[in-house]
């Protein structure tokens, strides 16, 4: 199965379930979903990636080589960037802990 259709058939992830009350929610979720974007592209820009929200329903992972993917939930973007960089990305890396700590 491609990517898209993946995006159309597949349940939400857990991680993007809204916190707020009824009647909030989806002001709140996109807020929300944003804000996980922005905490993901201070981790991804040590490694050459950036995460955008595609139309409320996906996310677009990017290299600044131009290449691209489609993820389904904030989590699968950790797997794709993976994929991406042809490595594993470790979140404990010494370097990258330093460089979030200087932001």
């Amino acid at each position: 199965m491609c990517a898209l259709c993946s995006i159309f058939i597949g349940e939400a992830h857990w991680s993007e379930m809204s916190v707020s009350p009824p009647g909030r929610a989806a002001r709140t979720r996109r807020h929300q979903r944003l804000h996980r974007v922005a905490l993901a592209n201070r981790i991804l820009k040590h490694y050459g990636l950036k995460l955008s929200d595609w139309q409320g329903s996906a996310y677009l992972l990017s290299s600044h080589t131009g290449q691209s993917s489609i993820v389904s939930s904030i989590a699968a973007a950790w797997l794709a960037a993976e994929q991406m960089r042809k490595r594993k990305l470790d979140p404990l890396e010494e370097r990258l802990i330093d460089a979030l700590e200087r932001d």
